[in-house]
């Protein structure tokens, strides 16, 4: 989620400071994925007092705009430029994108600074004005002309991107995170509860799927925009500009986690119900688009008609347009394993179903409610009612808490009372039970509290993980005869060293993958493990290969600007044959960019035979026989710089250069391997025969053969194949230069031959002419 410094700084009452705000995020266990700055300096608030239409170009409009100290000339392009109107002006000096505001000359005349739309200062202007796009922004408030124009708007502002847990719902809020960041300075943000007297004059019948539903409802409404600075905060969250009811509700889900949904009241036939779909239908979103609904899901629908996926979107008959004349606002807390069945069978991932899925402060349902109708009231004097109210009785959670808990889980200590202060910090009802024992009742918020560890969390997150010294606990624990002794940990633990050794990364993905990642790197989709209920269409499939995830870890830091890649994982991979769930584990490297630089520092890149070193330092590591050979199996690769790995004569991985079709955006070559290491398990509990050193000395020769320069290796030294006393070979040159007839390759051999009997002379010919005869049957041309 989105997140606004300034708003959480008045959430919680300015105690947070910029220079802590990062770390702060991160002790509390919420990971910082981006930071946002906006804003900028040299825009003032400016009145336009003349405008007359250049005498050169029919387009352009000459103004006259009063900056508070001077009235400048600016020629303007904007259609909505009138007399009166409070703008923003970017100065002489003002950086606007990539564009210094300078005094220039259009078409003849002076013109001394712009004016302009917020799609030029810090976001796309279709989320503030999208019928009016092209518009200049104008204040909708009064404002003292010359003051700083963004201050006022409040665009001087950081936007933090936080990547939350799946068990924290409670903060996916600016109230919620806000709650949670208070205990840090000692201060307790209080749950807001209202009360509203149960009311049935709409006709609401709930049958499953509801803890606690309001109704209120707006009459003789007249849908009007919303005020810039809502505008402006929604703009900051990604939020498009509708109309000020479906915008208050998008603010409010926002601000207090609650999702709510505006219906034109005069286009429900009848009374409502809120039920589980008995039958499968079509239902078409606000967005436009057609769903089926299937038996089972979550559904809210009048006497004639399907009209809202509650928690996840609303239908588009019933959607609040500039012709509605009478509203209704839905606020509701729903069951959350159904919102997230209904919006997960439809791929369908909204604002409102991120939060309706992990579940909603019921308690909270009456304040929002209350605070939906003061905020329309302030902004439009339109006084709503509220029509329907169910009963709603809170499910009391206690749990019993032991001083000593945290020492006994910790190995450090806690005051007590630090403890009990934490818990009352982040909302939990704390009563003393005796000296050393508290009751704690769980707040309606916090869905993650099940059972007596969870507070130890809380207590680590905010103390900080500095208060846990490091001891010797492991090395007990080692010595108490608890080695580790499972093949897979050894072998994992084995290749991590190897591989940091190489100075390579050892990163740790998602275990689930959508289905388009499943289509790669030779996965069988047919053989998927897949989750009946995913929490996402990017989280379906159990990975049956690690490199589509490691090749978007490499994108993700290519695209801040990293110029090396050098990663590696050892993971599990999951396969489901005829019902029957297996598991192995693989490793995988992913290289690219600059390796190092040289003394003249030119770059040295990563190349194939670096991801080959790698592959040849795990294999090599358990001394396991393999070769690899050419292929153009895996589509992700370059066919002319792949190969496969073969042990045993069983594939067990593949290697190569990332072909230029995957992932085009990648414009460095990435080369990637991966092994499946079940094959070192196996080889693990053969029976090792091993063979004394030969003491006679082996004999030595060199031979040059000269082939067609099209032929690949791995045919070529099929030649020294079942040759008599022949120990070795290997490659020691390749040329195809002068003295080369054109179209052959020139290659020459190191050959070893070895006996346990004394070699001759003879014995050596007549190996060499076994290989000679398979040269001249090949058609090679041997150099003696």
């Amino acid at each position: 989620m989105l997140y606004s410094i300034n708003k959480l700084k008045e959430m919680t009452d300015n105690c947070l400071e910029d220079k802590y705000i990062y770390d702060q995020f991160i002790q509390l266990g919420h990971e910082v994925e981006e930071i946002e700055v906006i804003g900028g300096s040299g825009y003032v608030v400016g009145q336009v007092v003349e405008v007359e239409k250049h005498p050169d170009a029919d387009t352009l409009n000459v103004t006259k705009v009063n900056l508070g100290q001077e009235i400048v000339q600016i020629v303007c392009g904007a259609k909505n430029v009138t007399k009166g109107m409070k703008v923003i002006v970017a100065t002489p000096g003002t950086t606007v994108g990539n564009l210094t505001i300078k005094p220039v000359k259009l078409r003849g005349l002076e013109s001394n600074g712009m004016l302009c739309a917020l799609d030029e200062i810090c976001f796309d202007n279709k989320l503030i004005n999208p019928k009016n796009e092209d518009f200049i922004f104008e204040f909708d408030f009064d404002v003292e002309v010359g003051m700083d124009a963004l201050s006022v708007l409040n665009l001087k502002d950081q936007i933090y991107d936080i990547s939350l847990t799946a068990n924290r719902g409670d903060c996916l809020s600016y109230f919620g995170m806000a709650r949670d960041l208070m205990p840090l300075f000692n201060k307790t943000l209080k749950t807001q509860i209202a009360d509203i007297i149960n009311s049935d004059k709409l006709k609401v019948n709930i049958e499953s799927g509801v803890t606690k539903l309001n109704f209120v409802e707006f009459s003789n409404v007249n849908v009007v925009e919303s005020p810039s600075w809502l505008k402006i905060f929604l703009a900051k969250h990604g939020v498009a500009n509708q109309n000020l009811f479906v915008d208050m509700g998008n603010y409010l889900m926002l601000v207090y986690g609650i999702p709510m949904h505006c219906y034109d009241a005069d286009k429900i036939e009848g009374g409502i119900k809120v039920t589980t779909s008995s039958k499968e239908q079509t239902f078409v979103g606000l967005d436009g688009n057609e769903y089926n609904v299937l038996i089972g899901d979550l559904i809210i629908e009048d006497d004639k008609k399907l009209i809202s996926l509650p928690s996840v979107m609303g239908s588009d008959e019933t959607k609040v347009t500039e012709d509605t004349s009478r509203v209704y606002l839905e606020v509701g807390s729903f069951d959350a394993v159904l919102v997230r069945k209904t919006s997960t069978s439809k791929k369908l991932k909204t604002d409102a179903s991120m939060r309706g899925e992990k579940g909603t402060d019921s308690e909270m349902i009456n304040y929002v409610t209350n605070k939906f109708l003061q905020m329309i009231k302030d902004i439009t004097s339109i006084q709503g009612e509220v029509v329907f109210s169910n009963e709603y009785k809170s499910n009391e959670i206690v749990f019993k808490l032991q001083e000593e808990l945290a020492k006994t889980i910790l190995g450090v200590s806690i005051d007590f009372n630090r403890q009990k202060e934490i818990l009352i910090n982040l909302g939990f009802d704390v009563t003393d039970i005796n000296e050393s024992m508290i009751q704690v009742k769980i707040p309606s918020h916090r869905f993650d509290m099940e059972n007596d560890h969870d507070f130890i969390e809380e207590f680590i997150r905010i103390e900080g993980l500095e208060m846990i010294e490091v001891t010797s606990s492991l090395d007990t624990f080692i010595n108490n005869d608890k080695k580790i002794n499972n093949s897979q940990i050894k072998i994992t633990n084995a290749i991590e060293d190897i591989l940091l050794r190489t100075r390579s990364n050892n990163v740790i993905t998602y275990s689930l993958i959508s289905e388009d990642e499943m289509k790669l790197f030779n996965q069988d989709i047919q053989r998927g493990v897949s989750l009946m209920m995913p929490m996402s269409k990017l989280h379906h499939y159990y990975r049956q290969s690690l490199l589509p995830s490691l090749v978007e870890v490499a994108k993700y830091n290519l695209d801040r600007q990293a110029n090396s890649i050098n990663i590696f994982e050892v993971g599990n991979v999951y396969y489901d044959d005829n019902n029957v769930i297996s598991e192995s584990f693989k490793v995988a490297g992913v290289l690219g960019g600059v390796k190092h630089y040289n003394n003249k520092e030119d770059a040295i890149m990563y190349d194939f035979y670096d991801a080959k070193f790698m592959v040849e330092s795990i294999l090599g590591e358990f001394d396991v026989d393999y070769k690899i050979i050419p292929s153009n199996d895996v589509s992700e690769l370059n066919p002319f710089a792949q190969g496969t790995i073969i042990v045993n004569d069983k594939e067990v991985g593949c290697i190569g250069l990332k072909h230029l079709n995957y992932m085009k955006k990648i414009k460095v070559d990435l080369f990637m391997f991966e092994i499946d290491l079940q094959i070192l398990k196996d080889i693990e509990n053969q029976i090792h025969e091993y063979v004394k050193i030969n003491p006679l000395p082996s004999v030595n020769r060199q031979l040059t053969i000269n082939v067609d320069e099209n032929l690949i290796y791995s045919d070529i030294i099929t030649i020294f194949d079942d040759v008599k006393y022949l120990d070795k070979f290997r490659l020691v040159n390749i040329y195809n230069g002068e003295n080369i007839k054109e179209g052959l390759t020139s290659y020459s051999f190191s050959l070893s031959f070895t006996s346990d009997e004394s070699l001759t002379g003879e014995k050596i010919d007549t190996s060499i002419e076994g290989i000679i005869n398979k040269i001249e049957e090949k058609g090679y041309i041997f150099n003696k």
